[in-house]
């Protein structure tokens, strides 16, 4: 017998897989908790992308400090995470100088991540954290674009940017195989990347395929859109972040406000939420203790 499948639901302090047919949910990693040592804050700062390598593997993104100084960013290294769905450990990989990492993406045995405090797309070997690529949003290397979401699907770049809020969120997309070797301005234009808009958005995070269409959070109104569509699919008055999809239905990530200290605090709980796809309406809502903030979710196939 086929089983159902399941959903992946990356947390500030957690990584859960849910069963929606029983609600139960399975822990699969857990943030390590790390004291401070001297002027060298080695604690990890918690997990912030997910995606799926292989039918038996997922990859988990946790934002650590790990040496690279930037003054006055709590987070500039990551370490990528190989979790076999069986339970126990997998291998990890450092990824040195990536900053606040958000959405992260697998392709060809590479890990595209958001360098979100940099301004860009870091590109690194699954195997050995080697960098090789940096794709620049920009011939700046200044957090002005707010890269927070990326997907890799069928040879084509999805990149989402947030824009601080300043200006309307765009999404980006290009053939990988336009892009050039070694570090880059990822200038869209120049490479025949596609632009769009998202009138009116701002703060937003993820980029979710729905079969063709796309799918983004905008976080702070609480907000879930489809790409194109003036009005947005599902409201919420908490903060959502994730989304996933299966035929008939969309998930939401949804997290309690709070401070920016207080986010990723075990005190807060975090909710996955089940949309109706045809009626906009809510289903279900799950509750996930000590999530602190649901930042991504993903169906996985088994």
């Amino acid at each position: 017998m086929q089983k159902s499948p399941r959903l992946l639901i990356g947390t500030s302090n957690k990584i859960f897989l849910l069963d929606p047919i029983t609600e139960q949910l399975e822990l699969l990693l857990e943030r390590k908790k790390r004291k401070k040592w001297f002027f060298f804050d080695a604690s990890s700062k918690g997990f912030f992308g997910i995606c799926q390598l292989d039918p038996c593997t997922i990859i988990a993104a946790a934002r650590e400090k790990l040496g690279t100084k930037k003054a006055g960013k709590p987070s500039t290294d990551v370490i990528v995470h190989q979790v076999p769905l069986s339970g126990g450990g997998g291998p990890s990989c450092k990824v040195m100088d990536v900053h606040d990492v958000h959405q992260i993406s697998c392709y060809e045995g590479d890990v595209y991540l958001t360098d979100t405090g940099k301004n860009r797309i870091v590109i690194a070997k699954l195997d050995s954290g080697c960098v090789v690529k940096r794709l620049n949003v920009g011939p700046a290397r200044q957090d002005i674009s707010h890269i927070n979401a990326v997907i890799v699907n069928g040879g084509v770049l999805y990149v989402g940017l947030n824009n601080r809020g300043d200006k309307d969120a765009e999404v980006i997309k290009i053939p990988i195989a336009r892009l050039p070797e070694g570090e880059c301005d990822l200038l869209a234009p120049e490479l025949g990347a596609e632009i769009t808009v998202l009138s009116g958005c701002h703060h937003t995070h993820d980029i979710h395929l729905d079969s063709d269409r796309i799918m983004f959070c905008a976080s702070h109104d609480g907000n879930i859109h489809y790409v194109g569509e003036e009005k947005p699919f599902y409201s919420s008055s908490d903060w959502v972040r994730g989304l996933a999809s299966t035929e008939d239905s969309i998930w939401v990530g949804v997290s309690q406000k709070a401070e920016r200290g207080k986010r990723h605090s075990e005190d807060l709980f975090g909710e996955v939420v089940e949309i109706d796809k045809s009626t906009g309406c809510e289903l279900r809502r799950i509750r996930i203790e000590g999530a602190g903030q649901v930042n991504d979710l993903l169906f996985i196939n088994e």
